[in-house]
């Protein structure tokens, strides 16, 4: 699906949005920012009903100009009183350009400072969820790029407050129906509240039907009434064939096995939510294995259908760039630099420029080069055409394990050289014990984030966790030119850091370092023929394993428990069904992505322990499930039966 942007188009006074696409102004002809205020703040009894609570959640159908969410922002940050942390959901199926609402903005001087820092993380207009982190981390605006009903059946949240916005009900039907008001009524707790401009007696009988009571008051300039309302009876849970585990949180700690990337990310992540967090690591410093490379490299992936591996990885890129943003000032060491992906073949070739004119994406984004604008780019002439990330990071892994460390400093207790060897579950508390069977803690809330090891403390989860061995060699960055940026294909070279760049990564088989250290120079040959490589004595290898899930995204959320009654086993056919053990969480398998993967990873475990809105969509929530591999052996028993 195409995102479609809005056209900045103007009513005949010249200053009030209209759109010709629905005939009808984006909001009363008195102004954007006095109708958010007096319909959708004051309609949900705004700032009164946020104050003093952890985390408040509004979810808006139809984003339009942005001014109800930057009025909202503004009054929350005026609020003394105000939430630990405010979450704001938005659909939006006709987004507006950045410049756009740049220009938009600009009627309101008020506002400018929260624009400016909207704007700088305006996300790319490509469809489904995009998560924007401001105020410091304690503001996330979630952006649903679609058709609203689409988008609202893919939202895992508990709102507190619901503006209904959009073009008039005449106008645009479909944004007015019942499914999409049962799809909200899902979303509510029993004290959330509606508001809304329009008082049509369609909207009041659907709002009625899909359970929301609902009453006129006096309404906004020339109208004389509007609706505000409430959920007037709960949603039914989901039923649970086989009920989980109450999941227990001791006071908000949890302990972290693993101070790898995974490890370091989600203990940052809880921290910054007021978590104390315990890092229990085998080895005597963080960033020992796969996150101990010299330089990685960050970009999504594409694909034709728009596959759920190309969703992840443009989600988990987006928040992986605003994450470096933020923490540039405790040390780590990243570049944005571009990166160049050449094609494995010319079938693949074909496949790549098909795949980019079909999406349809912005070129900031990817864009398809042949040869001969490859070679222009890189300034030597690649073995054939392919993508051009013009947003591409590298980065140093060791650095920014460090930097989260540094910026959640005071929450964490790193524990290094203390390895777990076993654990088991006692009246909802996780024990850890060493290899001596001497108990080394205990939590409530447990994250395991440390790669294959993970299979030996939780045999009976089955995980279907592996890894390849894999060589990394280091070359001096001036043996090539210094303005070639990183590159893949059927190897990858990165961007210099500290005097090397990075080759590689070869499959390795025990003892040969030399052998993998020639196919990484040959793999680079492969791709950009023209290069020299350097001589061997002046490179260095470095071999580590690579953690892998069978289908190659990571296992990221709560661990499913085993199914013993066989009578439950047939019950389970869903993910939601899946009994999960108490407290317990996984980061693992990330692959050879996990600089792309970490920062969603972390945003989906925090989010799950705190009941905040879920970063992505549920489809692919499920797609990261660790309870996924075991459903599907279900499955096929029953297929079988």
């Amino acid at each position: 699906m195409t995102i479609t942007p809005a056209q900045l188009e103007f009513a005949d006074d010249g200053c009030t949005p209209y759109s010709s696409r629905f005939d009808d102004i984006y909001h009363s002809a008195q102004g954007a920012q006095q109708q958010a205020q007096a319909v959708f703040l004051a309609g949900n009894q705004l700032p009164q009903r946020w104050q003093e609570r952890d985390c408040f959640t509004i979810i808006e159908t139809g984003f339009g100009q942005g001014i109800s969410f930057l009025s909202t922002w503004q009054a929350w940050r005026n609020d003394p009183q105000r939430s630990e942390r405010l979450h704001f959901i938005s659909v939006e199926q006709f987004p507006f350009a950045r410049d756009d609402l740049a220009r938009l903005h600009q009627q309101y001087p008020d506002l400018a400072e929260l624009s400016r820092n909207l704007l700088r993380h305006w996300p790319h207009l490509t469809p489904g969820f995009h998560r924007i982190w401001l105020d410091d981390g304690r503001v996330s605006l979630t952006l649903l790029f679609g058709d609203v009903l689409t988008m609202l059946h893919e939202v895992v949240a508990k709102v507190d407050a619901i503006y209904l916005d959009g073009f008039s009900p005449g106008k645009n039907p479909q944004m007015w129906c019942l499914p999409v008001f049962k799809a909200l009524w899902r979303l509510c707790k029993i004290d959330t509240t509606l508001a809304t401009y329009t008082v049509a007696g369609d909207v009041r009988r659907g709002l009625t039907e899909a359970g929301f009571s609902v009453q006129k008051v006096q309404g906004f300039a020339n109208k004389r009434q509007m609706l505000t309302g409430q959920c007037a009876r709960l949603p039914k849970p989901p039923r649970l064939v086989v009920p989980s585990k109450p999941q227990h949180c001791d006071e908000k700690s949890a302990i972290v096995i693993g101070a790898g990337i995974a490890g370091c990310s989600v203990a940052a992540s809880l921290v910054q939510r007021g978590w104390h967090v315990r890092i229990f690591e085998a080895d005597k410093a963080v960033a020992q294995h796969a996150s101990g490379n010299h330089v990685g490299l960050s970009h999504p992936t594409f694909s034709k259908d728009d596959n759920a591996l190309a969703r992840l990885s443009r989600a988990g890129f987006a928040l992986a760039r605003q994450q470096l943003q933020g923490l540039a000032a405790h040390g780590v060491h990243f570049g944005l630099a571009g990166q160049f992906q050449v094609a494995k073949d010319e079938v693949h070739e074909a496949l790549m420029r098909e795949t980019v004119n079909e999406l349809g994406f912005p070129s900031e984004l990817v864009q398809f080069l042949d040869v001969d604008q490859a070679e222009e780019k890189l300034g030597t002439r690649p073995a054939r055409g392919g993508w051009w990330f013009s947003e591409a990071l590298w980065l140093n892994p060791p650095s920014l394990c460090k930097g989260y460390l540094s910026l959640a400093k005071y929450g964490i207790d790193l524990q290094l050289d203390t390895p777990v060897a076993s654990m088991k579950e006692s009246a909802g508390y996780w024990q850890l014990f060493d290899a001596e069977g001497q108990s080394l803690a205990q939590t409530g809330t447990l994250i395991l984030a440390n790669a294959t090891a993970a299979i030996q403390l939780i045999p009976q989860a089955n995980l279907p966790l592996s890894q390849t061995w894999r060589a990394v060699t280091q070359i001096p960055a001036q043996s090539v030119p210094e303005t070639l940026p990183s590159c893949s294909g059927n190897a990858y070279l990165t961007a210099a850091f500290n005097g090397w760049r990075s080759l590689g990564a070869a499959a390795y088989q025990a003892p040969d370092v030399a052998a993998v250290r020639d196919a990484n120079l040959a793999a680079l040959t492969e791709i950009l023929p023209e290069l020299k490589t350097p001589a061997t004595d002046e490179t260095h290898t470095r071999v580590c394993a690579r953690p892998n899930s069978l289908d190659r995204l990571p296992l990221v959320g709560a661990l499913h428990a085993p199914i013993a009654d066989q009578a439950q086993r047939a019950a389970v056919h869903q993910l939601f069904q899946m009994p999960r053990e108490p407290g317990l969480y996984a980061v693992l398998g990330l692959g050879s992505r996990g600089m792309t993967w970490h920062a969603l990873a972390a945003e989906i475990i925090a989010c799950q322990l705190n009941q905040e809105p879920l970063p992505i969509e549920r489809s692919l929530l499920n797609a990261l499930d660790p309870a996924r591999f075991e459903l599907r052996t279900l499955r096929r028993g029953k297929a079988t039966d």
